[in-house]
């Protein structure tokens, strides 16, 4: 076949072991999409509203299309071991950038959060956060609200959370990482005013 290499003076025993490698990698690698289009369902369901569930793992499948082309482009300038080889190093290094990145947990108060607003125990939004332009005479809406930009640090105590929730935080910075820094930044507030 014209533009692919034939390795005549490679020995079966090589052979059978390059197709068992490539027979592994192919499994393995057809298991990681089974489990990231499970995952993808589970969480989005978590995250988004019913009929948004699935963006993510659309705009991932549409983003790995697009780019087979550019790809196969690369890999016929290059060859093919060229190219699994550069590939494979990017998903190595990728690995590693996740493997050795500090971790958090503060994800979890986004979830907690969420089921607040789930279970119905939002309340109505302050007054002074409402909208002050259309209904602040007959409902008092952007009566008392101060503007954090123009203070110190940028920050003022008022309420942000409705009554039923004041006094409930959903971020506590980790020690890790950025969150270290703003563990820190936030330390110098009282947590009634992250409400």
């Amino acid at each position: 076949m014209p533009g692919i290499s034939q390795h005549t003076d490679m020995s079966p025993r090589r052979a059978a072991g390059n197709v068992a490698l490539l027979g592994l990698a192919q499994a393995l690698s057809t298991c990681a999409p089974i489990v990231v289009t499970l995952l993808g369902g589970i969480v989005g369901t978590r995250l988004a509203p019913e009929g948004w569930s699935t963006l993510p793992m659309s705009v991932m499948i549409i983003t790995l299309a697009t780019g087979a082309i550019p790809a196969s482009m690369l890999m016929r300038r290059i060859g093919r071991r060229a190219g699994f080889a550069g590939g494979g190093l990017l998903g190595a290094i990728g690995a590693l950038v996740v493997a050795l990145a500090p971790k958090s947990n503060s994800i979890m108060g986004f979830f907690k959060a969420l089921k607040d607003v789930r279970d119905a125990r939002t309340g109505e939004v302050p007054n002074h956060l409402k909208d002050g332009t259309r209904d602040k005479e007959g409902f008092g809406h952007g009566e008392g609200y101060q503007y954090p930009h123009a203070f110190k640090h940028h920050w003022v105590a008022q309420q942000y959370l409705p009554a039923g929730l004041h006094g409930h935080v959903y971020y506590a910075a980790s020690t890790e990482g950025y969150e270290g820094a703003q563990a820190q930044v936030l330390a110098r507030f009282p947590p009634e005013g992250h409400c």
